[in-house]
């Protein structure tokens, strides 16, 4: 993949910092970048349903240790790591969907199962899984109370929050 954009995520930061060298190994530098945005620039044998200028989106295995991530200019990943991309969402959007936007979606759907009417409370709000977990749950018919700073109540309405409580400094 010829990589456009990725995004940097709390893994990036812990991983960078060291904290995790038992999973991430001993050696450094390590790359960054979990989730990324491109096109294809080549494809491996066998490989079907993609062609060399698809735009896709995706992310590197996140235990599989390695040197190079979605930060690089170029990454190799399965094709089961991506996906076409969405024709109306730039690189950069795409990017910083995939692992926020993944994350919120299988806590929604397939961990607490939300239905319509059902309430939900979205702690982090803000933050980049908080603000896709808002938009979805809004979008899948649940009420949704977001726990965040002050500041960010005004977005949070705008992207679907039913009720925004202040959760201090």
């Amino acid at each position: 993949m010829s990589v456009e954009a990725s995004s940097v995520n709390g893994h990036d930061v812990i991983v960078r910092s060291g904290e995790l060298k038992m999973v991430s190994g001993r050696r450094f530098p390590i790359g960054v970048g979990l989730d990324f945005a491109g096109t294809v620039a080549a494809t491996g044998a066998g490989v079907e349903g993609y062609r060399v200028g698809d735009r896709v989106w995706g992310m590197v295995h996140p235990r599989r240790r390695h040197s190079v991530a979605g930060a690089a200019e170029y990454v190799v990943v399965s094709a089961e790591r991506i996906a076409l991309a969405p024709a109306d969402l730039s690189s950069v959007e795409a990017a910083s969907l995939v692992v926020a936007g993944a994350t919120a979606l299988i806590a929604l759907r397939d961990s607490v199962h939300l239905g319509e009417g059902e309430r939900v409370l979205v702690r982090g709000a803000a933050g980049g899984v908080g603000t896709a977990a808002v938009q979805l749950a809004h979008a899948m018919g649940g009420h949704v109370t977001a726990l965040a700073r002050d500041c960010h109540a005004e977005l949070l309405t705008e992207l679907g929050t039913d009720e925004v409580l202040e959760c201090g400094t």
